[in-house]
């Protein structure tokens, strides 16, 4: 209630089909929409907050449009996804599986579109109206574009370009439980190359922070934006 918010929709999350994010450069292709409608509105420059994919994004916009971003804030999401498969991940070695994990969403399209149209409520979350609320997001979304999204994501390494990042860069992490010591060390590592980053573990939580603990994460935002 005290600032503007501009919510981005990423298109095909909500079900269109046929849209460029089914296409190779769909990060770079977000990225550049957002920047030119934060200079349609004449805008100036804004926190950029995002979760997960919405995060590298996020720091992806802070390297191509430093100018636009006033401070970052990085809802759990890591400068390179790969990492969450093995310590020693390198982009090579995870691109075999990238391409298992796009190709398999795009066989198997029509599949998750029905399971859409059936409004099951699997997923995660700390608790069950979460666990609903996280499926139907999923279960809205186009695979396709989902699939690339995916892919680009995964074969994204960032750990190296974040030195460049001049703006004030916050990251909240999720620190639950027996996860808690392994995330706050697995942040603490991936993020090592961005002096003064702000890492922010959050207890009681897991991917979806924000949901998890909205009022840390909002004064978290509250704060970035304020500088």
């Amino acid at each position: 209630d005290d600032h503007r918010v501009l919510t981005v929709e990423v298109r095909g999350f909500a079900g269109e089909r046929g849209t460029a994010n089914e296409s190779a450069g769909a990060i770079d292709g977000i990225v550049a929409d957002i920047s030119a409608d934060l200079a349609a509105r004449n805008l100036g420059s804004a926190t950029i907050v995002g979760h997960s994919l919405g995060g590298l994004i996020a720091m992806e916009f802070g390297l191509a449009h430093a100018e636009q971003a006033k401070s970052l804030v990085i809802l759990d999401s890591l400068p390179f996804f790969g990492m969450v498969f093995a310590p020693d991940m390198t982009l090579e070695k995870v691109e075999p599986q990238a391409k298992q994990m796009r190709d398999m969403m795009i066989a198997g399209a029509e599949q998750m579109r029905a399971a859409g149209l059936a409004n099951t409520t699997s997923g995660a979350g700390a608790d069950e109206a979460t666990r609903v609320r996280i499926a139907n997001w999923s279960l809205d979304a186009e695979p396709l574009a989902v699939a690339e999204l995916v892919y680009e994501d995964t074969m994204t390494d960032l750990r190296s370009e974040i030195a460049s990042l001049k703006m004030p860069v916050t990251v909240v992490h999720m620190a639950n439980g027996g996860y808690r010591e392994m995330a706050i060390e697995r942040y603490t590592t991936d993020y090592a190359a961005l002096p003064g980053v702000r890492l922010v573990p959050v207890d009681n939580s897991l991917h979806f922070v924000q949901l998890d603990q909205p009022e840390i994460v909002r004064a978290e935002i509250r704060a970035a934006a304020a500088k």
